[in-house]
């Protein structure tokens, strides 16, 4: 594959990691100023699959990114900013998988456990006035 056309690759691939961040930039003035209640309510479009289909994008720019470092080594200054990229995207991932997808994964159990908590209080409720 010529340079170019890695490059170009390279540079598509990483614009398309960034729109996920740009949105959740963008949005946190207002959801600073929503409630608890009401930021829960807004976080839950996250859910979706579409969100998912980002991981594709990522995979593609961290490999591309590696490739695209691994054929520049020759030249030092370009090597350098690609391995910046590649390095600066990796730990993107590792951030998100240490520290946001856990607490995603709580705020879920929670929101089923607090549904419960609800239903149960309901059924409890309906009981009490018999």
């Amino acid at each position: 594959m010529p340079i170019k056309s890695l490059r170009l690759l390279v540079v598509v691939s990483v614009a398309l990691c960034l729109v996920p961040a740009g949105a959740h930039f963008f949005e946190l003035p207002n959801k600073m100023s929503l409630s608890m209640a009401e930021y829960m309510t807004v976080q839950k479009i996250y859910a979706g699959a579409g969100w998912s289909f980002f991981g594709i994008a990522i995979v593609a720019a961290l490999l591309l990114l590696l490739t695209h470092t691994f054929m520049i080594r020759v030249d030092r200054t370009a090597y350098v900013l690609s391995l910046t990229a590649f390095l600066c995207i990796a730990a993107t991932q590792v951030i998100f998988w240490m520290f946001t997808y856990p607490m995603n994964v709580c705020e879920q159990q929670l929101d089923r456990h607090t549904g419960r908590l609800r239903d149960g209080a309901a059924t409890m409720g309906i009981f009490a006035r018999r």
